[in-house]
């Protein structure tokens, strides 16, 4: 069983790889930046800037060629424990780790923090998951702690995420229901009081919170209230739909023919997205068995999912890139997998 399964895993990562090597030899073929690849290879950072970390680092050579074959070359590399990672909190699925991995291959090619901040937030969820029955806690503490310094300074909203996440996941196995459901109610009253001073205090590009999302309502034009937000988060989750994006493919811009091999990649990944989110549906029944049987896993990857789901229907009106909702899908692949997890030990006990 151990051999068939390192023989899917290296098949998978061999897959990934050609994958990332595709799209990097058509990306070079028509070399076109995107505005935050120039940002972050042109921009001049203050020492302490969120961003000023990679900035520097993508500055230490010469071009943007040069840069570009840097980022690459490391992003490639660190996909392998991404993989790994993956396929930890995936019950050791190949199948559903390859397909959760397709969009990732296709962000080695550019010059962003993605695949980074990615392999940080992985190894940090998997610190946090072996940490009971670690012999070497302390060391899995202080990496944790680097990590999350390191977040601050690059993604700070991951940070929140964290250790969000982490106190949920808690609370759902420690702590009793009905100390829960009322720590829930004492939030939900906080929150309702004192949720517009709060956004008023903190600050994004110069601005306060509460102006920075104003903006992008009237932007984007959606409101701020439980129906437009409903229809925010389901629209990140869901859009685009494969149609629109086989559509795309059919109908290309052969202005931009980068934007077909894009929207290739993100059609066979959005089409196992939806494949896995009627997976679940179609197993409910075997899925709250799993969530039961795994509520520490199921609320850290819930809760951090949920709160990526918000934070970008906000900032980008549902929609945006699908790097920035790469996060927010974990819990489906989680589960999906999970339910055939589920399964096999249902049948092995049969």
């Amino acid at each position: 069983m151990t051999k068939n399964i390192r023989y899917k895993d290296l098949i998978s990562i061999l897959g990934i790889f050609i994958l990332s090597f595709s799209y990097m030899m058509l990306r070079v073929s028509d070399l076109t930046p995107l505005s935050d690849e120039l940002y972050f290879f042109s921009e001049d950072l203050e020492k302490g800037d969120r961003r000023w970390i990679f900035t520097s680092f993508v500055q230490l050579v010469g071009s943007f060629e040069e840069a570009l074959i840097l980022v690459f070359t490391i992003n490639v590399f660190l996909l392998v424990p991404i993989y790994f990672f993956l396929l930890r909190l995936n019950h050791n699925n190949s199948i559903i780790t390859f397909f959760q991995m397709i969009y990732l291959t296709a962000l080695t090619s550019y010059i962003l923090r993605d695949i980074f901040v990615i392999f940080l937030t992985l190894l940090s969820l998997i610190l946090i998951l072996n940490y009971p029955k670690s012999k070497y806690r302390f060391l899995y503490f202080f990496m944790l702690g680097v990590i999350i310094l390191i977040l601050s300074v690059s993604k700070l909203q991951y940070v929140f995420f964290l250790l969000t996440s982490i106190l949920v996941a808690f609370m759902a196995v420690r702590v009793p229901k009905i100390l829960t459901i009322l720590s829930l109610i004492l939030l939900i009253f906080f929150l309702s009081g004192y949720w517009e001073p709060f956004l008023n205090s903190l600050t994004i590009y110069a601005i306060s919170m509460t102006e920075f999302i104003n903006l992008k309502s009237d932007r984007y034009g959606y409101d701020m209230n439980p129906v437009g937000l409903s229809f925010l988060a389901l629209r990140h989750i869901f859009a685009p739909i494969p149609f629109s994006l086989l559509e795309r493919l059919l109908y290309p811009d052969l202005t931009h023919p980068l934007i077909t091999i894009d929207d290739l990649y993100r059609l066979v990944y959005r089409t196992g997205l939806y494949f896995f989110i009627f997976h679940i549906i179609c197993n409910a029944q075997i899925a709250l068995k799993f969530i039961k049987n795994n509520r520490f896993l199921f609320f850290l990857i819930l809760t951090m999912s949920i709160l990526n789901i918000v934070t970008y229907s906000i900032f980008t009106g549902g929609g945006g890139h699908e790097r920035n909702k790469i996060l927010s899908a974990f819990i489906i692949f989680v589960l999906s997998s999970g339910i055939m997890a589920q399964k096999n030990l249902l049948n092995t006990k049969v």
